[in-house]
């Protein structure tokens, strides 16, 4: 699982639209896969850090 994870990682480090793509899953509170090149746990972590900023 961990290899399957840093491969999708990878693919999407190279996708121009990465943050707009995390930014949506965050958002729209995706629980499942990568996306924007982010974990679900990733995804939690940062969207508690935008709401502390807030």
């Amino acid at each position: 699982m961990k290899e399957q994870t840093e491969k999708a990682g990878a693919y999407c480090a190279r996708c121009p639209v990465r943050e707009a793509c995390a930014d949506y899953v965050i958002a729209n509170d995706f629980r499942d896969g990568i996306w924007g090149g982010l974990t679900v746990d990733e995804r939690d972590r940062l969207a508690r850090e935008q709401t502390d900023l807030a």
